[in-house]
Order: structure tokens, then sequence, then C-alpha cells
């Protein structure tokens, strides 16, 4: 995507719910090879359990339904193999972004600078002082540039969409279809 993701890059991948930007994200996570995904609203074991399918190849969905066995062996394979990267899942469901950052310090004390943090998803996020939404988003959206910007990794923020996309002929997506802030559009360097 635009030639991959840059150090110190805040990168917005928005959508309306069930589209599959969590997917997208821990495929991507997966692919740089190392990193941290904060999940506000999956547990820690679902995320792996989906890193794990992606990696063998697997529809998680399909091979719990059908209980193909030989999509079970290539997961566990795939488990094996993943063991050895430094692919760290938070799912604590009241993050803000002073301890995101925290987290990602040690992870950088510890192992060295992670190929991606992944923030799943913005509006879940706590914190920021505002009283309404839109600026509370604002203040978020700008610490998270900061800490990608600061500690030069590249950040992947998931938002949600305004329902107005689904009523647009067409239903292309638009920036201003962001969800409660056009700070995020101001912050980001880009939005997928």
């Amino acid at each position: 995507l635009q030639g991959g993701f840059q150090p110190g890059n805040l990168i917005i991948l928005a959508a309306r719910p069930g589209i599959g930007k969590t997917s997208l994200a821990l495929n991507w996570l997966l692919r740089a090879g190392s990193g941290v995904m904060f999940s506000l609203e999956m547990t820690r074991e679902e995320c792996i359990q989906r890193i794990m399918a992606d990696a063998a190849g697997v529809d998680l969905r399909a091979m719990i339904e059908t209980r193909d066995r030989a999509a079970f062996a290539r997961v566990a394979e795939a488990k094996t193999q993943l063991a050895r990267l430094p692919i760290h899942v938070c799912d604590r469901s009241k993050s803000t972004p002073p301890e995101i950052q925290a987290q990602v310090d040690r992870i950088i004390t510890r192992e060295g600078k992670p190929g991606m943090v992944v923030v799943d998803y913005l509006q879940l996020l706590s914190g920021g002082t505002a009283k309404d939404e839109t600026h509370r988003v604002a203040e978020l959206t700008r610490a998270l540039k900061l800490l990608a910007k600061d500690r030069r990794v590249p950040v992947l923020v998931l938002s949600q969409l305004n329902r107005e996309v689904e009523k647009r002929q067409g239903g292309k997506p638009q920036l201003a279809d962001l969800r409660d802030s056009g700070a995020i559009e101001q912050d980001a360097d880009l939005v997928a």
C-alpha cells in the first residue's frame, strides 16, 4: 500500500463495521514480522487465532464449522512458527494513548523498534480531555501521530466510517465519512 508503511507515519484504515478492518490489520502486522496490536474490542486469544489462521492460509470460521483436520494441522504448524515472531497483542479495553506509548517504549527497550503498531479501533480509545467526541477524537489522533513520529514507527489506526457512506449512491467512501472528526484526516499521513 503506497510503497509500504513508513516510520513515523500515522495510517488510518477506515470502513463500516464487519468489512474486515481487523483481519486486514492483522495480516499487515503478520507481514511486518514484528509489532504490537492494541485490540480494544477483541480478546488477545481471538487476535492470536486470527493471526495463526492467516499465517496458515486458512479461513478460521470455515475451519471451525467443518472441523477440517488438515486446516487445524496447518494452524498448529503456523502457531509454532509464529511463537518465534516478536508480535504482541494487548487486549486491555480501556487503553489510552499514554498507556500505548508506555507499552511501545517497553517493547522498544526489550526488543528494538516494532515493525508496526496497530490500534483497533480509534473510537474505542479512552482518554482525551475534551467534552465533545469530535474534539476528544482529535486529541487522540494527535497523540497517536506524535507516537508514530517520536518513536519512528508506523502506527496503523482502525476507524469507523459514518453511516452516510451507505446512503450514498455507489457507496464510495470519502474523507468526510471518517467518524467523529476532521482531525483524523488532518493528522493522518495515509487514509485507506
